[in-house]
């Protein structure tokens, strides 16, 4: 329960507010580097439930989050293309291991939620099957915390990273 409310709206209120005393007391080398990523699954629901096209909910919400007080807001659609890639080499080289037990079938999903009730009700019958692959969301973690927070001279510990996902269960990863 630590981790849930750790990952709360009212952490990244928290974190946009430090940013802003930060600015006020003329220390803005302090302040975190705030990054948001939202998945198109929540930008298509959120363009549903108001009545929005696609481009006209992406426009909004970053409007909304850089008036908040967020740096940079990504969209995780090519963190998923990295993800595909990565799980169809992952099963090319199972495939041709297909000899050695645990190698086929693969099993994969983006979703902890079923990696999660795989691992605790199928346990070591299951595990050597599932795909090692990171989940879109993993993978811009990475991303975020690694290559861009390098590319801009910061460190992992400077960036704040949100993702904005479709499920409870994405609080998992």
């Amino acid at each position: 329960s630590v981790l849930i409310t750790q990952l709360s709206q009212e952490e990244l209120y928290r974190i946009v507010e430090e940013n802003a005393a930060l600015a006020r007391d003329g220390q803005p080398d302090k302040q975190k580097l705030v990054v948001v990523s939202v998945s198109p699954q929540s930008r298509a629901s959120i363009a549903a439930k108001y009545g929005l096209s696609a481009k006209e909910t992406a426009l909004k919400l970053v409007a909304f989050l850089k008036g908040l007080g967020v740096h940079h807001v990504f969209d995780t659609t090519f963190s998923r293309e990295f993800s595909l890639v990565e799980s169809a080499r992952e099963f090319v080289r199972r495939y041709r291991d297909s000899s050695t037990p645990g190698a086929m079938p693969m099993l994969t999903s983006a979703c902890p939620g079923w990696v999660c009730y795989a691992e605790k009700t199928h346990g070591s019958f299951v595990l050597p099957y599932i795909s090692t692959t990171k989940s879109p969301q993993q993978v811009m973690g990475s991303l975020v915390k690694d290559y861009f927070a390098k590319s801009l001279g910061k460190s992992p510990e400077q960036v704040y990273h949100v993702a904005v996902m479709p499920c409870f269960d994405k609080k998992l990863e």
